[in-house]
């Protein structure tokens, strides 16, 4: 694969906003979800705002769970319909591998009933707090940190189901001609990196390798930069370009 330095000619279509983190609050008083509400107020993390939504109890939190799949973040209370009402919620979460990339934070105003750190060494849990140590910054502060670990797991998950997505591909890629195998990596390449069509380059002759701008690599964020190499290496390896028959 062959990276030019051009520069595509700038995009005059209006940028879309980006998807806020859905973030699940969990608890059975409704003060604590406008408390919640009022201290994440213009929160942003990555340019990102919050999607809140609020369920009042375990169960009405399984349904929420149930219907939605990008929930990066839940904020669930230990004691709601039951004492351990939050923890059974946690265990039905990870036992039936439903957002298994979800961070999860437990917080309490009766940490007696659940001593911390036995809950921490039993559930996949981020954090558990107290509600009354939960100020405004220090919630905040929990939210970066859960998101940035949700970024990463999910990162890693869209590498490998993008490499399995590629091998999928290769029997059908060395069956193309070698223009049909070109356009079909583009859309590979536009569809896991979130390229524009104008920042790849096909060419109308051999050896069909496609182009990559400099400033399309430029402007990927470093690890999503290594993410394409690594991408490419894979590709090269497994489908090296070929000029077609004479």
């Amino acid at each position: 694969m062959e990276f030019f330095a051009t520069r595509p000619t700038p995009s005059t279509a209006p940028r879309t906003a980006a998807v806020p983190w859905c973030v699940l609050l969990v608890d059975d008083d409704a003060e604590v979800h406008d408390v919640t509400r009022l201290a994440l107020r213009k929160f942003e993390f990555q340019q990102r705002g919050l999607e809140l939504l609020s369920a009042y109890s375990a169960r009405e939190a399984q349904q929420v769970f149930q219907e939605r799949t990008d929930i990066a973040l839940a904020v669930i209370d230990v004691v709601m319909e039951t004492e351990h009402a939050g923890l059974e919620l946690v265990r039905w979460l990870r036992e039936n591998d439903l957002s298994p990339l979800t961070r999860l934070v437990l917080r309490t105003g009766q940490a007696g009933l659940a001593p911390e750190e036995q809950v921490i060494r039993q559930f996949d849990i981020d954090a558990y707090k107290e509600k009354t140590e939960l100020t405004t910054l220090k919630l905040r502060s929990v939210l970066y940190t859960s998101l940035r670990n949700f970024r990463a797991l999910a990162d890693k998950q869209a590498d490998l189901d993008s490499l399995l997505a590629l091998m999928r591909e290769l029997p059908s890629l060395r069956a193309s001609t070698p223009q049909a195998a070109a356009l079909k990596v583009q859309s590979l390449l536009r569809s896991r990196f979130e390229l524009d069509a104008a920042e790849l380059t096909l060419p109308s002759g051999p050896p069909w390798r496609t182009g990559i701008s400099a400033a399309a690599v430029e402007r990927l964020e470093p690890q999503h930069q290594a993410h394409l190499m690594a991408w490419l290496d894979a590709l090269s390896a497994a489908w090296p370009d070929a000029n077609p028959p004479a």
